[in-house]
């Protein structure tokens, strides 16, 4: 094993750190990167806080179908406040076709 050099050791928590966050911002999530063990009671209590004010939203698309494609989704608040969602999702896959074997 050849150890990493200080500057590609942090290059590659640079772009661990980028990877995470991306997928905390396209799944509507967050994503800490505490420095010290100190920051982890604020963190914790962010996240209890963050888990007991959670809402469930659902509709139903004006275009159905399934074509796998991917939908965008938008959440407008009608009072100041914050959202936090995901950029959309994924419609099913296309309708399987049957097969009959004789």
């Amino acid at each position: 094993m050849i150890p990493l050099r200080r500057d590609e050791q942090h290059e590659s928590i640079l772009r661990a750190e980028y990877a995470m966050r991306t997928v905390a911002r396209e799944s509507g999530g967050q994503s800490f990167f505490p420095r010290t063990a100190r920051e982890l009671p604020a963190i914790y209590n962010a996240i209890a806080m963050e888990l007991a004010n959670q809402y469930e939203l659902a509709y139903v698309p004006v275009v159905g179908g399934s074509n796998g494609a991917f939908r965008r989704l938008a959440v407008r608040l009608a009072t100041d406040g914050l959202a936090r969602t995901r950029t959309g999702y994924y419609a099913p896959g296309a309708p399987q076709s049957w097969t009959t074997i004789r």
